[in-house]
């Protein structure tokens, strides 16, 4: 009976944050859809707020509303908007847990042709602390343009405390990438697009390799690979 008790109090105190929540982001909806209609960006940051403060709260038919909404405000047809109303629409979505994850990978794919779109997608995904957003990261990373996948890299420095097993596994691709690029840039001149990749990727990914690795300073991909055979058997720190 006692615990019956508990499971009743439980989910009225999860109904009750789930009605607040719901009623939050109602609020966060009106001024978004006033922004959307007035065609500048004023008002867009009190949005995002609202929205990361409450959308995992919410029920889970309104969440799935809400992503919807945000992602619509990437639509051309609300006319072009400073970078800055794109990055608060996907630190919004990116709020929604694995699904408003998916939802901001998705966005990304279709704005292949705009990188400062997915640059801030990037952004989003490693200041929202969820943890589900490492391995869309990681995706992101291998994006062909320098400027797209060193963010992505760097955000994914943005989560050392992850379980060890998926660390470990982050800095194995992380560092095939490193092998890879520096492979690719060996020989080649400065201003090359293999040698402006490295360059741009190599300070980004042994800053991040040192974050996952608990703060080893190495500072080639031969010595990252060294290291990660080594110690990849031993219990880390979690």
């Amino acid at each position: 009976m006692r615990t019956s008790l508990c499971l009743l109090v439980l989910c009225g105190a999860a109904l009750a944050d789930s009605r607040a929540a719901d009623a939050a982001l109602y609020q966060a909806m009106r001024q978004y859809h006033g922004v959307l209609r007035s065609g500048g960006d004023a008002g867009i940051d009190g949005v995002r707020d609202l929205i990361v403060a409450n959308l995992k709260e919410a029920s889970p038919k309104y969440r799935k509303s809400i992503l919807n909404q945000l992602d619509m405000g990437f639509n051309k047809k609300y006319g072009e908007r400073d970078i800055h109303f794109y990055q608060c629409l996907a630190e919004g979505m990116a709020a929604g847990g694995k699904q408003g994850i998916a939802k901001v990978y998705r966005r990304y794919k279709s704005s292949l042709k705009k990188e400062a779109i997915c640059i801030a997608i990037a952004e989003a995904l490693g200041e929202c602390g969820d943890e589900e957003a490492l391995s869309t990261l990681l995706k992101i990373s291998f994006d062909k343009r320098p400027d797209v996948a060193s963010v992505a890299v760097t955000m994914c420095g943005k989560y050392p405390k992850v379980k060890v097993k998926e660390r470990k596994a982050t800095m194995r691709k992380l560092i095939d990438l490193y092998n890879k690029v520096s492979s690719d840039a060996a020989g080649k001149d400065r201003e090359s697009p293999q040698m402006r990749m490295y360059l741009k990727m190599k300070p980004a990914l042994d800053k991040t390799l040192s974050a996952l690795s608990g703060g080893e300073q190495l500072d080639s991909s031969q010595a990252w690979d060294a290291c990660l055979r080594e110690n990849i058997t031993k219990d880390w720190e979690e």
